[in-house]
């Protein structure tokens, strides 16, 4: 457990925790005013590992070309526990050191392969039991997807070309993030931690009635 204070600074109010143990700045960092620590606090420590989900899940980047995005989504799959990340085509892997900077050492023990066709990784995880779930604008809601059992790859594609259309028409099933603003998708990254997260936690919404008002009017 790590014990912090918050410094407020006496003129523009900003308030900025610190480790307890760092001697105290007398000047606030945004505009030099006055600074003043207030008691310490514990910073709570992290709870102990939740069991897994039930359902098996597993990643296919089909040429993802963002390191920052591939680091980050091996956080997402050590997090969600997801059985196998299988990088396709020019996805960077683990080996590059870059990674390791949004990976924060996921890549580490997370189980990867990688191959320069993603058909082939698509035919080994199906080998393994996997249906493959595609990522893509036009699937239907994710969130009203049948809860099955049945483990699932999700599988994300090309920032601008998406996934390659032989191997969507191997998939199971197409899928989409509902998107209710302005721009018509999300950062490949956060689209794969969410449909992660729905398909290890079964975060359905089958058969019930949603407003989806798109922002901002």
């Amino acid at each position: 457990m790590t014990t912090h204070r918050t410094h407020v600074c006496q003129r523009c109010g900003l308030r900025c925790p610190r480790p307890a143990a760092e001697a105290a700045p007398s000047r606030c960092p945004a505009c030099g005013g006055r600074s003043v620590a207030e008691a310490p606090f514990a910073t709570p420590a992290a709870a102990a590992p939740d069991e897994p989900p039930l359902r098996r899940a597993a990643l296919l980047l089909d040429n993802v070309r963002s390191l920052a995005n591939v680091g980050a989504i091996f956080r997402s799959a050590d997090a969600a526990a997801a059985e196998h990340v299988y990088l396709a085509g020019i996805t960077p892997t683990p080996e590059h050191p870059k990674l390791a900077k949004t990976a924060l050492g996921a890549e580490q023990w997370v189980p990867w392969s990688h191959g320069p066709c993603a058909l082939a990784l698509a035919r080994a995880a199906a080998d393994e039991g996997f249906d493959l779930w595609v990522l893509e604008g036009d699937g239907e809601d994710l969130f009203s997807a049948p809860a099955t059992p049945t483990p699932v790859c999700l599988v994300a594609g090309h920032e601008r070309a998406g996934v390659d259309p032989r191997l969507r028409a191997r998939a199971a099933r197409t899928v989409r993030i509902p998107m209710c603003g302005r721009k018509d998708s999300l950062n490949v990254a956060t689209a794969v931690t969410l449909a992660l997260y729905c398909v290890r936690f079964g975060l359905h919404a089958a058969g019930t009635a949603r407003s989806s008002p798109r922002w901002p009017p």
